[in-house]
């Protein structure tokens, strides 16, 4: 695309940090980063939700929350993906202070974030916190537990 002079837009952008993200990356990955701003590429929700999860993928979480905390917007797969990439670092307090975070923006969680935050938790050794997460599941937000969680 570049060699043709054709810019990449918020749609490759998406696909392109899924392939880094992938592939572990992380030096495309910090490059897709910098060309999307140097671009000035429209980064919105969705975009900004592949990068933190490019990040998480690549083994920098530190530059996925970084790419959260600027996000203007975020539904809950943003919040999911902020949370994974604290469970994968084994950041189990960061990931259920996000989590708490999420319910006072009042963003409605949905089964996979609680899959992120317990993984968080069982990764941390939070197990009374995974456990009153786990029972809140059902009783406060109706969603009903699976084998994933």
């Amino acid at each position: 695309m570049q060699t043709e002079g054709i810019k990449g837009d918020t749609v490759t952008m998406v696909e392109v940090a899924s392939a880094c993200g992938y592939l572990g990356a992380i030096d495309l990955a910090k490059w897709t980063h910098a060309y999307i701003g140097k671009d000035k590429i429209n980064c919105d929700m969705r975009l900004g939700t592949s990068l933190v999860d490019m990040f998480a993928r690549c083994g920098n979480p530190q530059s996925a929350i970084k790419v959260f905390d600027n996000m203007a917007r975020r539904d809950v797969s943003a919040w999911t993906a902020a949370i994974g990439a604290m469970a994968m670092q084994g950041n189990g307090e960061r990931a259920l202070e996000l989590f708490d975070n999420m319910h006072k923006q009042g963003v409605k969680p949905d089964e996979v974030v609680f899959v992120a935050v317990l993984t968080a938790c069982s990764h941390a050794g939070l197990l009374e916190q995974g456990r009153n997460i786990f029972t809140s599941m059902q009783s406060v937000h109706g969603i009903s537990s699976h084998i994933v969680h």
